[in-house]
């Protein structure tokens, strides 16, 4: 007949080997066999604990210290039972009663912290995992327990030097290593933090957490194609997490591959229906689409998820704002001027939102609010301020002073806003203007600029400086103020008289056309028009279309040729320098059609006849409902009707065109 003590050692072998369904048969045994006893109640409380019968272990815990309310053990197991039941004051109360039994038990000190650290008590939990590691320095998961909670109170040096001793005393890890990669990630030390997630990735490669902040950690690198892998592991290790699911989704939405990106959003809503910045997100996708396709109904579906994001979450100031990017697409200027008035009323120092802000204020004529907020493009991602020991020009007396222009942004941005040039000379400057490499050769023959230096070569002395897009601004420019006084460019008079002799051997009413802007522009498949929409005007008597086009979209050609017509004189176009020959030729011809390009820019400053066509939701200095524009007086503007409607435009165009024919044959 086995003695208690040999069935006891029998349970604590199955206990042992993971046979917990054995070890507390044995232990239910015993205690049916002798007396109640403590210290058999606390293993059968850890055989029910194994087995995640938490109620089970908390009611044989609790018998075991009603037998003996000092058993350490027992009050210890069932502050852990409390903590994974999520009651953590009970589980905080059970740590410090054990501890006031035994004031040595390193693991009751960092279990007391862990509790702590849940109630959000940060400073008492630091406290106790000190104390943790007072009595045991070795204690690897103290170390890394006390980083995490360092980590909540913005000490990252000495949270990052416990998580190195934790992995240091612990080399198998994989939770330190990624808390470590998260805490070098959040001091913008990527490449560290990508060496700490793949270490604990060697340790646990299904480890969900670093799988999806080494995700992260990629996207930030711009490598969305690796990063993606890794937020998909990470989901198909943890399908509930959430944030991995709408990290994935992001890297989607990053390549573009919009539907797989709605997927994974709509997975974080069907587990998280209140989800507010799943909803932003996926209306940013949405919003995509339709800004690609053009449909209605995705405007729509953004404009519903973004609505939905602002309902659970009122504050939510980028939804605001993503909102009023939707209506400036669906050409409601006044509305989505409210939402990024409502954003930033949300967020003053929001300045995507005020940019967009003055976007709307220009669009509307309401120049001196507009090109005031415009200066906060300055704090946006997609503009670095230039730094120089001179002052900035801010409206003072320039006589006698040299200033230097820089630009900003496209060359058809240059083009149009060097017209100031003449301004400042008028005001007794020396101009310099450091120009974009392509247009040195043109703008070197502006009478306004005193120099013309190539950007990235070095820069004369000046005494003071503006950027090119803030002279509307310091010059008060209103509406009625534009200076408009073109030509403000002028082409090399030899070569407009070559361009007009060759120009002899096709008669009739010559229009020069440009229909593909840069495929790089994130707004290009809204401005640049299919060649075949150009048929209506080639099947007009007399009219002889010349192509201007350059580059990309010069393969559509051959795709029309069939069709009609086009004189395209190739690469000898600006053989001599960008624009130079465009400049020259469209001096030499009756007309200049063009899609939202720098090329109207050059038509309307070289004060030719032009006609621009517009998408739906045109750019921000084309103004609401306008067909002509006050800062090229020879230029007129046919915008769409309806998104993507290039053929009610060039229909206008056809009827516009035989009208004037037939006013210039009367």
């Amino acid at each position: 007949m086995p003695t208690a003590h040999e069935i006891l050692g029998l349970g604590w072998r199955y206990y042992q080997t993971g046979d917990y369904p054995r070890a507390e048969q044995i232990y239910r045994q015993l205690l049916q066999a002798i007396a109640p006893n403590a210290d058999v109640l606390c293993l059968l409380g850890s055989a029910c604990q194994a087995q995640g019968r938490l109620d089970d272990a908390a009611a044989a815990y609790e018998r075991a210290l009603g037998l003996h309310a000092q058993h350490v053990q027992a009050r210890t197991n069932l502050g852990a039972v409390r903590a994974a039941q999520n009651r953590f004051e009970e589980a905080v109360a059970c740590y410090r009663q054990a501890l006031r039994a035994d004031p040595t038990l390193a693991d009751a000190h960092n279990n007391l912290g862990a509790g702590l650290a849940k109630l959000g008590r940060y400073d008492e939990a630091i406290a106790a995992y000190r104390e943790a590691l007072r009595l045991q320095p070795s204690h690897a998961e103290a170390h890394n327990n006390l980083g995490v909670a360092l980590t909540e109170q913005k000490q990252l040096d000495e949270a990052i030097a416990h998580y190195r001793e934790a992995v240091r005393l612990k080399l198998d890890y994989a939770e330190a290593y990624s808390n470590l990669g998260a805490a070098l990630a959040s001091q913008e030390k990527l490449e560290e933090a990508i060496t700490c997630y793949q270490k604990a990735l060697a340790v646990k490669p299904t480890h969900a957490k670093a799988l999806n902040n080494l995700g992260v950690a990629l996207m930030h690198k711009d490598r969305a194609d690796e990063a993606v892998q890794r937020f998909a592991a990470a989901v198909q290790s943890n399908p509930e997490n959430v944030d991995a699911w709408n990290n994935l989704g992001t890297a989607y939405a990053t390549k573009d591959r919009h539907e797989e990106a709605i997927r994974c959003f709509q997975e974080v809503i069907r587990r998280e229906p209140e989800h507010s910045e799943v909803y932003n997100n996926l209306g940013s996708v949405l919003l995509k689409q339709a800004g690609t396709q053009l449909k209605q109904g995705q405007f729509d579906a953004a404009v519903a998820s973004y609505e939905r994001a602002i309902a659970i979450k009122p504050e939510h100031a980028e939804a605001h704002n993503n909102l009023g990017v939707v209506y400036s697409l669906q050409n409601r200027v006044h509305e989505a001027r409210d939402w990024f008035g409502k954003a930033i009323a949300l967020k003053p120092d929001y300045a995507d939102a005020h940019k967009n802000h003055a976007f709307m204020s220009i669009v509307l004529g309401e120049f001196t609010e507009g090109w005031r907020e415009y200066e906060w493009r300055w704090k946006t991602k997609d503009f670095t301020p230039r730094s120089f020991a001179q002052p900035a020009w801010e409206g003072e007396s320039l006589a006698g002073r040299r200033i230097l222009i820089y630009p900003e942004q496209g060359l058809g941005d240059a083009l149009q806003f060097i017209r100031y040039a003449k301004l400042l000379e008028q005001r007794g400057a020396t101009v310099y203007f450091e120009a974009p490499k392509p247009l040195v050769p043109l703008l070197s023959r502006c009478p306004y600029l005193a120099l013309v230096i190539r950007a990235g070569d070095e820069l004369p002395d000046f005494d003071c400086h503006v950027a090119l897009v803030s002279l509307p601004r310091v010059f008060g420019t209103t509406v009625e103020t534009v200076p408009a006084d073109v030509p403000y460019l002028f082409p090399d008079q030899d070569l407009v008289a070559s361009w007009r002799r060759e120009l002899q051997a096709f008669p009739g009413f010559r229009i020069g056309i440009v229909w593909q802007g840069s495929p790089s522009y994130s707004a290009d498949k809204r401005r640049s028009i299919p060649l075949s929409c150009f048929a209506p005007l080639a099947a007009i008597d007399d009219v002889k279309l010349i192509s201007l086009q350059k580059g990309h979209g010069s393969e559509q050609l051959a795709a029309v040729r069939d069709r009609f017509a086009i004189v395209d004189f190739g690469d000898r176009l600006d053989s001599t320098g960008a624009f130079m020959d465009s400049a020259a030729l469209m001096k030499s011809l009756d007309l200049v059609i063009t899609c939202d390009t720098a090329s109207g820019h050059l038509a309307g400053a070289l004060a030719v006849p032009t006609w621009r066509a517009l998408s739906y939701a045109p750019d921000y200095r084309w103004l609401y409902e306008r067909e002509d524009t006050p800062w090229y007086p020879t230029m007129r503007l046919f915008k769409q009707t309806e998104h993507g409607d290039w053929d009610g435009v060039f229909r206008r165009m056809a009827d516009e065109l035989r009208t004037l024919l037939a006013s210039r044959g009367s």
